[in-house]
């Protein structure tokens, strides 16, 4: 799998007890290079938590707008731990 660049615009940061919920919109209108990304990568949504410990935390505000790459990730497996009787 190649490499698939995406254009996405944060639409909703909701603070809570815990941290930020993020939500965002592939752009598909706004700039000429928002009408190419939107004509040619897939559409959709991402909604995100960032923690509030984590250096993210406070770095997302509604109208900025983020290139997303997606590049396919090796498959991990995690051994399960032998139970002793």
């Amino acid at each position: 799998m190649s490499k698939i660049r995406t254009k996405f615009r944060c639409e909703q940061v909701t603070r809570t007890a815990y941290g930020d919920v993020i939500g965002f919109m592939v752009v598909n209108q706004g700039s000429e290079e928002n009408k190419v990304f939107g004509k040619n990568t897939p559409s959709g949504e991402i909604q995100m938590r960032v923690e509030k410990d984590s250096e993210a935390y406070g770095e997302f505000e509604p109208g900025q707008e983020f290139y997303v790459d997606f590049s396919e990730a090796p498959k991990t497996v995690i051994p399960i731990p032998k139970m002793d009787n």
